[in-house]
């Protein structure tokens, strides 16, 4: 589908007749026949009904009108924003605050997009705690940026959700993950595993702790904590060690999953959809376009994972 194909479907539309369309257009009658047919047949319907030599839009063309309006609309307006725009002169450090589980190191990444994007380094200040002191950190203005682990299910943890812009950074399922090497007795797809082995779980300061330990609670499982802590390195060697089983998004441990270091099973029971997300102050203007609201651009494609080389 072109915008050529879109803007020759509009100016059929209002004269219902190929030929007066043809002379507006200044093409052929053919080419406008030509356009018209390439859009049906790409979009799998009629959008015109021919009876005898008058043409009439049909339920689909009516349909797609309004939204080939929409579609040039956004266009026209895309235009008049980009003539508007001007680049910044003046780049201030970006600020990003991560809690538990959020991989280390993104800031060297987002420096080379950035740089990229403004020709300009721009540095990128970051710190780690846990998630309510990055709730208050945002809503308090003294963070551009934060990230973190929460449940998919759950409202925003803001005060005021319509201030903050949400975007996903990466989304997966908590599992009960364990080395290969714990006994394969005792390893098996029911929740009574817990039971079995000492049990890791995130922090109490992470928002996806409450939830499983009150599933826990509520299936009255005798379950023993092992390492209580929101030190990634030291939750990874002590599951591939095998210590003990853990409960976390299985993104965190994605790279241990995918080599085969760590098992990881879906149990119903403690099973939730989790959302790695970034939030910022929602700013809407567009024809000033902040450093932030590329960076979490850069953040939600997942381009800050790209395996990048700093030149020497």
């Amino acid at each position: 589908m072109t915008l050529s194909q879109i803007q020759t479907f509009l100016v059929v539309s209002e004269s219902l007749n190929f030929t007066k369309a043809a002379r507006s257009l200044s093409v052929t009658q053919p080419a406008v026949s030509t356009q018209i047919q390439l859009l049906e047949k790409e979009l799998g319907v009629s959008l015109f009904n021919r009876i005898g030599r008058r043409v009439y839009l049909s339920q689909a063309g009516f349909l797609f009108r309004d939204l080939a309006q929409e579609i040039i609309a956004r266009v026209n307006r895309s235009e008049t924003l980009l003539h508007s725009f001007t680049p910044m002169t003046k780049t201030d450090p970006l600020r990003i605050g991560t809690g538990f589980g959020v991989p280390p190191n993104r800031e060297k990444f987002l420096q080379h997009y950035l740089h990229g994007t403004f020709q300009k380094r721009i540095p990128v200040k970051s710190f780690h705690t846990h998630e309510a002191s990055l709730i208050n950190e945002l809503e308090g203005g003294l963070a551009d940026i934060v990230m973190f682990y929460r449940l998919s299910s759950d409202p925003s943890p803001f005060s005021v959700p319509s201030r903050f812009r949400e975007v996903s950074v990466d989304s997966g399922k908590t599992l009960v993950l364990g080395s290969p090497g714990l006994p394969k007795d005792r390893w098996v797809r029911d929740i009574r595993i817990l039971e079995n082995f000492p049990v890791l779980l995130p922090p109490h300061e992470s928002l996806i702790r409450r939830p499983i330990e009150e599933r826990l609670t509520r299936l009255g499982l005798k379950t023993k904590l092992g390492i209580d802590t929101g030190d990634v390195d030291l939750l990874r060697k002590a599951l591939l060690s095998g210590f003990g089983v853990g409960i976390f998004p299985n993104s965190i441990f994605r790279k241990e999953i995918e080599s085969g270091e760590l098992i990881g099973l879906s149990i119903e029971e403690v099973a939730f959809d989790c959302t790695l997300s970034a939030y910022t102050l929602d700013d809407t203007d567009s024809l000033h376009l902040t450093t932030k609201q590329v960076a979490l651009q850069i953040l939600s494609s997942r381009w800050s994972e790209s395996p990048l080389k700093e030149k020497k």
